[in-house]
């Protein structure tokens, strides 16, 4: 039948067809996109009605009696971290190097005289000095070797040969437990 028409008929049948087939298009875009928003709100509301009612319940779950009370024990076993570290921190050994001078002048007689105290980079002190007789050098560095500062004292065999005015030296090594010397 398209056939029977002239040139100008077919053209605005075309048209008329575009027209249609543009329109039908543009009616299912309209009603897909209202379909989605009303499932999108529908969906929405959905949400928003469930988190009410979650908060309810999570609101009378923090009102119970057993709850109040694991929050005081979390509260509880925070504090008592946050105790144990500062005690942790406080009982590591930090000992003053004239905490350690004054360990050495106590274990010195008078019939001693320190001439020389130096602490080197590896956490050793070298110490100089004269000591009257030898017993008095023997007592002293017995008394070095029983404090718990010191890990090791080295005194050298040559302290030994003179029994009298002796030129002495004695190398301290710290013990581990001391080591943070400030």
């Amino acid at each position: 039948m398209i056939n029977l028409l002239s040139q100008e008929g077919r053209i605005v049948l075309r048209r008329e067809y575009h027209k249609r087939i543009v329109c039908v298009g543009l009616a299912f875009l309209v009603t897909l996109e209202s379909l989605g928003i009303l499932f999108l709100s529908l969906s929405a509301f959905s949400v928003w009605t469930r988190t009410d009612a979650v908060g309810q319940v999570l609101k009378e779950a923090e009102a119970r009696p057993v709850s109040r009370e694991a929050d005081q024990m979390t509260r509880t076993v925070k504090e008592t971290n946050n105790k144990i570290k500062l005690l942790e921190t406080g009982t590591s050994k930090h000992i003053h190097f004239t905490e350690i001078i004054k360990i050495i002048l106590a274990q010195k007689s008078p019939e001693m005289s320190l001439a020389y105290i130096e602490m080197t980079k590896d956490n050793r002190i070298k110490l100089r000095g004269i000591a009257l007789t030898r017993a008095s050098l023997l007592n002293f560095v017995r008394g070095l070797n029983k404090e718990s500062v010191f890990a090791e004292v080295i005194s050298p065999i040559s302290n030994l040969i003179s029994s009298t005015d002796i030129d002495f030296s004695v190398d301290l090594i710290l013990s581990s437990t001391s080591t943070n010397v400030k």
